[in-house]
């Protein structure tokens, strides 16, 4: 479980701050933000101060204005400190810090929370040039009601956007670190207020050792995680023949609790959807046809649940639409009366470093996750509900890379049950799953055995966190979590696993539908690295073209795929490369630079 604890604060009265390059400091009308460019003038520094507006301006050569939800302001405020051979030092983000949170627009909340950082990251990405050499740029983050210390603070759900960039930031950009620091606003021009600048400049100056700092009056906080014992106040949350309505509810883990709920409480399941399940009287043909597609895998899982005692009501509905998901919840109660409990297990994931996300992209994967749980509060906000459980992911603890969408999404989901537990009346509880195997896409991986969860293991979890403690947040570890979080991505693709080689299939499937044009491996290295995908993918023959997430593949099977290769070479690859053009070409080309590189070396 997430908690808090009070440490002693850093020392700040005999520190100052690397003068390399200048400051550039996202400034918001907060005051904090005021109060340390005036600071960091006391040591001959003048900062670079950007301001958020609705046009791109240079005002003069220390003051910009940019627009923060236009990525190219953001290109072009870069292009000119290049242009003018400026060197970045340090990056403060104060665009978080609000008065009022409950006062922007969702565009707003979305720009300031997560794209702000996000264009910005990858806008140093485009010119490393203007960075300090030698060093990695720090990003200092202040926000405020972003994080339950104290039970007394203001919450504000939708800065826990802010995790996905930077949790991810750092992984993907090795030149670049990122820290947050959560503080409660002081009375402008206050004592309080200058003593909070100084431990800010001082945080950002040290190596950080938590990612997550918080600030309530001059007491500093630091998050860590503590293991949840079995508790012996248990209440049986569920209703044998209870009304569930899951989200999601035809995917992996969506069907796996509820078989579970069907075995065991011959549960009514309502399963929500996009995809919509043809009437009952076409079943027989569609079950008795040669196809044997994600149709027929429903109809056959909805057949299995009322086989075991369950009665099922599958509707088609977007979940992150009110008026869709109001018919359906109403469809609902005429046909099973009221609802008991509700299960949020709606996603959407994507592959793909932050360089190659549009925000096309990140909206799909928002859209379960944030507008989703919105409408969820909408619509059961005056419901006596049994719980409401959020499945969220490992993602927001532990970051990933090409996760920087899918671990702010989910972070969303943890702090509204924070908030939630202070204003529902019903247990609303977000659990941080680690990776399920056998289930939804993870039912064809090849994955090292002790990794993942196990569906039946994970719906007996499930049951003891429902009847439990009514806590906001559990999170679900398969290994030691403190030794997950100190690790690289370096330190993972270095894992000795020892993968099985998979049976020779049966029957492998055909290269799906590309646009990319099918060209064959032909060097002796591409053929052995080509065996290595067509091994893990299942796929008949895989182009040298061919893109690993256009072929449904995901950054977990790339880490799979990478440790197979290097184990194969013995050459050394960090993900971020491979990631950044994950073709069959591209990695023959990583690896064969690297064999050169070690010829050399050994010269």
């Amino acid at each position: 479980m997430p908690s808090w604890r009070r440490v002693d604060k850093l020392e700040y009265e005999s520190f100052a701050p690397k003068t390399t390059g200048f400051y550039l400091i996202f400034k918001s009308e907060n005051g904090v933000d005021e109060a340390l460019i005036k600071h960091l003038l006391t040591y001959g520094i003048a900062s670079v101060i950007v301001s958020a507006g609705t046009v791109f301006q240079r005002n003069n050569e220390h003051n910009y204005t940019i627009r923060p939800d236009e990525k190219n302001d953001y290109a072009q405020l870069i292009q000119y400190f290049r242009n003018e051979n400026k060197l970045i030092q340090h990056i403060f983000y104060f665009w978080s810090v609000t008065l009022n949170g409950e006062g922007l627009t969702q565009a707003e909340s979305l720009s300031r929370h997560f794209f702000g950082l996000f264009y910005l990251g990858n806008a140093l990405e485009s010119n490393k040039s203007i960075l300090a050499p030698n060093e990695r740029t720090e990003i200092t983050i202040v926000t405020n009601q972003f994080a339950d210390v104290t039970g007394n603070e203001a919450l504000y759900p939708k800065k826990a956007l802010l995790t996905g960039p930077c949790k991810v930031i750092p992984q993907e950009y090795a030149y670049l670190n990122c820290r947050l620091i959560d503080v409660e606003s002081p009375t402008p021009g206050s004592a309080a207020e200058s003593q909070l600048v100084k431990q800010i400049l001082a945080e950002s100056q040290t190596d950080a050792e938590n990612s997550v700092i918080a600030y309530r009056g001059p007491h500093r906080w630091v998050q860590f995680f503590e293991s949840a014992h079995s508790s012996t106040s248990m209440v049986n949350r569920f209703k044998t023949g209870g009304v569930y309505f899951i989200t999601g509810g035809l995917g992996g883990i969506g069907l796996t609790l509820a078989e579970y709920l069907a075995q065991k409480f011959q549960a009514k399941l309502v399963l929500l959807g996009r995809t919509p399940v043809p009437p009952r009287e076409s079943w027989a043909e569609i079950l008795s046809a040669p196809d044997k597609g994600a149709l027929y895998q429903k109809i056959k899982s909805i057949i299995k649940l009322e086989e075991l005692g369950a009665k099922v009501l599958a509707l088609n509905a977007d979940v992150a639409k009110l008026s869709e998901l109001q018919t359906a919840v109403t469809q609902a109660r005429h046909d099973f009366g009221a609802i008991n409990g509700v299960i949020h297990t709606a996603g959407e994931v994507s592959g793909g470093l932050m360089f190659s996300k549009t925000e096309e992209i990140i909206s799909r994967v928002f859209a379960p996750k944030v507008r989703g749980m919105q409408v969820l509060q909408t619509i059961f906000k005056d419901d006596s509900l049994d719980f409401m459980l959020l499945c969220s992911s490992l993602a927001t603890i532990a970051g990933g890379l090409s996760k920087v969408d899918y671990c702010a999404a989910n972070a969303y989901l943890d702090a509204v049950a924070h908030y939630a537990y202070r204003k529902n009346t019903y247990p609303t509880i977000s659990v941080n799953w680690d990776s399920w195997r056998d289930v939804g896409m993870a039912a064809s991986m090849e994955i090292p055995d002790g990794v993942g969860i196990a569906p039946k293991e994970g719906a007996e979890i499930f049951e003891r966190i429902v009847n439990g403690p009514n806590i906001p947040q559990v999170i679900i570890s398969t290994v030691d979590l403190q030794t997950r979080l100190r690790q690289t991505q370096k330190d993972l693709i270095a894992q000795p696993f020892n993968f099985t080689p998979p049976a020779q299939k049966a029957g492998k499937f055909s290269r799906p539908a590309l646009q990319t044009i099918f060209k064959s491996p032909e060097s002796e290295l591409e053929l052995s690295i080509a065996e290595i995908w067509q091994s893990l993918l299942g796929i008949e023959a895989i182009g040298v073209d061919d893109n690993l997430f256009e072929l449904g593949g995901d950054s977990l099977l790339g880490i799979q795929l990478l440790t197979r290769v290097r184990a194969a070479f013995s050459v050394d690859l960090h993900p971020a490369d491979f990631f950044r053009s994950p073709t069959i070409t591209a990695l023959a080309a990583l690896v064969e630079t690297k064999l050169l590189d070690e010829i050399e070396f050994t010269r």
